[in-house]
């Protein structure tokens, strides 16, 4: 142990927690610990304040910071101008020139805890003079942040001399990402082949994309359904981002419903610059003025990935600025009326977890063991407080040293006729805190010590009833119901993990194997044609027997969850192998589709009370394998103080095709094999009735057996209705981050106790 963090606290978890480093990596995370520190350790009090992940910068220009004024102001505040003074500056660059403003504002964002930045450079510039330079700074400050830099042809690729080439030679001398500035081009045309030209660009090496779209206040400008088509096809998918996408605010309202089915389907992620668009934007505007931004709060509720960014710090375009994101995130929460208390807490998200999303930094970001020792020590109960008093980290921690410490003092105020005191802005209300959780017996027996005759022990008086019923939800678009269509991949696993020996039996393999080879190629047919997205539930086996088609999937916008790995049972398993299993699941996946899923369901929906704890302790967002509720809701992991949450979205034994269809002598079913009408009838009647209800009809199939040609009509029919009902269709996934968004209480399940 190198250096140990004690008494802080993680977001959604209460209980004070200590974090031990060894040299740059997280070695633990601990229940707090008062004993004496080991010797030679480095100790840092957190004085219960927030850990979290470092910021994150998403979108700034380093090459052009700290020019402001030079050769001359911006006088008229447009963005056309700002190009135009910057056209008169790039001339004056130097290496030193260059290297210098951009080491001392990185250091500004050190300061703030920002330690991974993604910096534009103009590469319209055959010397490539900023582009070399910042090359370079890449390497100087690679100890303490990870600079990623964005070939960025400021004054186009096919309208600028030779733009084409000098994008290339950019990502030859070593730049990580490909940009292009489509609605600066001379035509529609130009435009579209330009944003051609950076995808295939990328495709070609391996990088990612990130394309300045549509930054103007012209309702025509529409290239960003031109990005997201490209990083559909080419699969490049969340690799690719939009930023500024200013011209959103202009759009009509059914063109921008149909741009955000695409945007889902592709993948492609946002980045809003709050502070210089409301500064650049509308200026061509007689009142009202338009806000000059993008649909942050449409498109975070429809699911789509927005992350907030600097763009400008003291340049052609943008006067002011500090290099602070917490600045910034407050700027956007206003500007896009993200003012609830779980909207404030998601604008820390979006400068945090978001734009790590937004980077692909994956498991090189987060509090995690095994991780980077690079993170926060905040002063401030949660995110929402960081933004409203616009707090400074006590100590930035970048590998594990330290490479920032802020002040401990508070404003003194010395109020006539009192005593001297601190001001730190909290309200004495909250620093009262809330009463604490009703702790409830934690007996737990061992089945064999139950009484075959015991009966549940009532409540001892005085007791709160911990149990409750989910809270009615409201639907984003004003839409009264959602409806989730889910498709268990259990392919052979099923039928192994029953019995082993089956492998043997050829009849049985291709039964299975159904699913995968003809089922899943119609299923996702329909899908594309209904221009809907779903949630493919996949246990690890059938990734590692069949990857290409989970990447197939995977690549056509679809989400993946974790479904075990060979489709085990937990019942009777000990929390160790039901963790062993998950990780199991959870490298399965990763490895095939190189993305970490945050959604479960339990194979045969059977769960544990340690099941919601390991999968909050592997990063999991939500679960879908409980019964009690028709709506959604957030689940306690156990209803003792300091239980942390996830989202439930509740499934049923009437609403998966298993009853229906499933029979296979020997190995399950009961021989009664139901017709596609029946099934529909059901489904329909229960359909209709979730939707009165303001419900979640979450739906289960399995591709082997609705993936036969009747029965997949019948599903048809089941979405053409959710669609003339006009129901909320989305992924398990979209609907989670609705429900933690709205910030409900959390529910729990006592478990029952015996005597």
């Amino acid at each position: 142990m190198e250096l140990l963090v004690r008494n802080g606290r993680l977001p959604g978890r209460p209980d004070p927690v200590d974090i031990v480093v060894t040299g740059d990596r997280i070695t633990g995370i601990r229940t707090a610990d008062p004993s004496p520190a080991p010797e030679g350790a480095t100790v840092l009090d957190a004085g219960g304040g927030l850990l979290t992940p470092p910021y994150i910068e998403p979108h700034v220009h380093l090459d052009t910071v700290l020019t402001a004024g030079e050769p001359r102001w911006n006088e008229s505040g447009t963005l056309w101008e700002g190009i135009a003074c910057w056209t008169e500056r790039k001339p004056m660059l130097t290496r030193d020139d260059v290297v210098g403003r951009a080491l001392q504002v990185l250091r500004w964002y050190a300061a703030n805890g920002v330690l991974h930045v993604r910096s534009h450079v103009d590469v319209t510039d055959p010397s490539m003079v900023a582009l070399r330079a910042l090359l370079e700074v890449r390497e100087m400050v690679r100890e303490v942040m990870d600079l990623q830099i964005v070939a960025f042809p400021q004054e186009g690729i096919c309208s600028f001399p030779d733009g084409e080439r000098l994008l290339a030679e950019a990502v030859r001398l070593g730049a990580d990402v490909v940009g292009a500035i489509p609605h600066y081009e001379d035509t529609r045309e130009d435009g579209v082949r330009s944003v051609e030209v950076a995808v295939r660009l990328a495709a070609e090496h391996g990088l990612r994309v990130d394309v300045h779209c549509d930054e103007i206040d012209d309702e025509q400008s529409r290239f960003v359904e031109v990005l997201a088509a490209q990083a559909l096809r080419t699969g490049l998918r969340e690799r690719v981002t939009a930023s500024h996408t200013t011209a959103m605010g202009s759009y009509n309202a059914a063109y921008a419903y149909k741009l955000q089915q695409l945007l889902l389907r592709s993948g492609v992620n946002l980045v809003c610059n709050p502070m210089v668009n409301l500064h650049l934007q509308g200026r061509f505007d007689d009142y009202p003025k338009r806000r000059g931004l993008t649909r942050v709060k449409e498109m975070l509720a429809a699911g789509v990935n927005v992350a907030f960014g600097h763009d400008d710090i003291m340049d052609p375009w943008f006067p002011l600025g500090t290099a602070n994101p917490v600045q910034v995130a407050l700027v956007g929460a206003l500007a896009t009326q993200l003012t609830a208390p779980a909207e404030i807490a998601e604008c820390h998200r979006m400068i945090t977890d978001r734009a790590a999303a937004v980077l692909g930094l994956g498991d090189r970001y987060g509090l995690a063991v095994g991780r980077p020792a690079s993170f926060l020590v905040l002063p401030a109960a949660d995110g929402a407080d960081v933004l409203r008093r616009q707090v400074r980290p006590r100590y930035v921690v970048a590998h594990g040293r330290v490479v920032a410490e802020g002040p401990t003092a508070d404003t003194m105020l010395y109020w006539p006729g009192e005593e001297p005191r601190q001001v730190d802005f909290v309200r004495d209300t909250d620093r009262a805190g809330t009463p604490a959780a009703v702790v409830l017996p934690a007996r737990n027996p061992s089945p064999a010590a139950a009484s075959v005759r015991a009966q549940p022990r009532m409540p001892e008086p005085g007791k709160a009833d911990a149990t409750r019923p989910a809270d009615p939800i409201t639907w984003p678009y004003g839409r009264s119901a959602a409806a989730v269509l889910g498709f268990d991949l259990d392919a052979e696993s099923v039928v192994l993990t029953a019995d082993p020996s089956n492998a043997t039996r050829l009849s049985v393999m291709s039964h299975q194997a159904y699913g995968p080879l003809t089922g899943v190629p119609r299923i996702l047919q329909l899908l594309e044609r209904h221009e809907l997205r779903a949630t493919f539930f996949v246990p690890g086996y059938s990734a590692e027997r069949y990857p290409e088609l989970v990447r197939r999937i995977a690549g056509a916008g679809h989400e993946i969850a974790h479904h075990g790995y060979l489709h085990e049972a937990v019942r009777g398993m000990s929390p160790a192998d039901e963790a062993a299993m998950l990780d199991r699941g959870l490298e399965a996946l990763e490895r095939v589709t190189g993305l970490r899923p945050t959604g479960y369901r339990a194979p045969m929906w059977e769960t544990t009370y340690a099941t919601a704890g390991l999968l909050l302790d592997r990063g999991f967002e939500y679960d879908s394998s409980l019964m009690d509720s028709d709506v959604p809701y957030i689940l306690a992991e156990h209803d003792r103080p300091g239980a942390r949450s996830l989202v439930e979205i509740p499934v049923h034994w009437a609403l998966d095709d298993w009853e229906q269809y499933a029979y296979l002598p020997e190995v399950f079913g009961s021989g009664l094999i139901e017709s596609p009408a029946k099934v529909l009838e059901m489904w329909s009647l229960e359909l209709r009735a979730m939707y009165d209800d303001g419900g979640c009809f979450s739906l289960t199939n399995h591709p082997f057996l609705s993936g036969r040609s009747a029965r997949l009509r019948t599903l048809e029919q089941l979405i053409e209705m959710m669609k003339s009902l006009e129901m909320w269709i989305a992924t398990a996934g979209e609907v989670a981050q609705h429900i933690r968004a709205l910030g409900l209480a959390p529910r729990s399940f006592p478990q029952p106790i015996v005597e």
